[in-house]
């Protein structure tokens, strides 16, 4: 149970922890958008949470995956805002933590409830707590201590690596509603990093990284990595511009 703790940690409670790092590194006012961020993604967790059994049940037993592609919609949607309309970044900044945090913490709050409502679990399940927080805080400051130095156009194209990796899981989604064919392998890298493996977690919460992709996961990951990419460098040229224009009239 302990081992199963820390792992479910790396799986679904480590994205958050990244996803808060490279905000943070990215915009380090975190008064103006991780509180809200925070407290309207525990309230939608919550929400779905409660509701979880009967959403399960829309759409011929389709409703909980239509649920998270939404989702994952919606946060490639709050990137693309974030890169495009910088009046709106905090709220972005907050709508991306919301929806993380939503989309993770569902299972991740199943599976810890469940095994708190049995007492002889506790101990086992106390530690594995410990452990996983510590690793995934261990990460998300190692995380922002690397990109503290790098320029705001890498640490956006990080951000835009991240938010694609998540997004792009709408392709197992569909294939499990049978929305898609059905999938053939394209590669598999498991000889060289299996992605259940401690560095394969990191690679997937990160990134996206795929042991064995389906060439609909591919070819989602990247359109959404190229779409993101492309906004990130139109930014950054905007805001070059901006700076040099207001430089020359001072």
């Amino acid at each position: 149970m302990l081992i199963n703790t820390v792992i479910l940690f790396l799986r679904d409670a480590l994205p958050v922890f990244l996803l808060l790092g490279l905000l943070w590194s990215i915009n380090p006012h975190w008064k103006r958008w991780l509180l809200h961020g925070l407290l309207s993604g525990i309230l939608l967790l919550v929400v779905i949470f409660i509701n979880v059994a009967s959403v399960s049940e829309w759409f011929e037993g389709a409703g909980y995956e239509l649920l998270q592609m939404l989702l994952h919609t919606l946060l490639f949607v709050a990137l693309i805002a974030y890169l495009t309309r910088p009046d709106l970044t905090h709220k972005m900044l907050a709508a991306m933590t919301t929806l993380v945090l939503a989309t993770n913490g569902t299972s991740f709050t199943i599976y810890v409830l469940g095994y708190w409502a049995h007492q002889q679990g506790t101990p086992a399940l106390s530690v594995g707590t410990a452990l996983g927080v510590g690793i995934c805080l261990s990460i998300a400051v190692l995380l922002f201590l690397a990109l503290s130095s790098a320029s705001l156009l890498w640490r956006r194209r990080v951000l835009c690596l991240f938010v694609a990796g998540q997004s792009a899981g709408i392709a197992p989604l569909l294939a499990q509603v049978n929305w898609l064919p059905e999938q053939v392998q394209v590669w598999d890298s498991n000889a060289l990093l299996r992605d259940t493996s401690e560095y394969g977690h990191l690679a997937k919460a990160l990134f996206g990284y795929e042991a064995t992709p389906s060439l609909a996961y591919l070819l989602l990951y990247a359109l959404f990595v190229s779409v993101s990419l492309y906004f990130a460098q139109r930014a950054s040229h905007s805001e070059h511009r901006a700076t040099t224009i207001k430089e020359a009239a001072q």
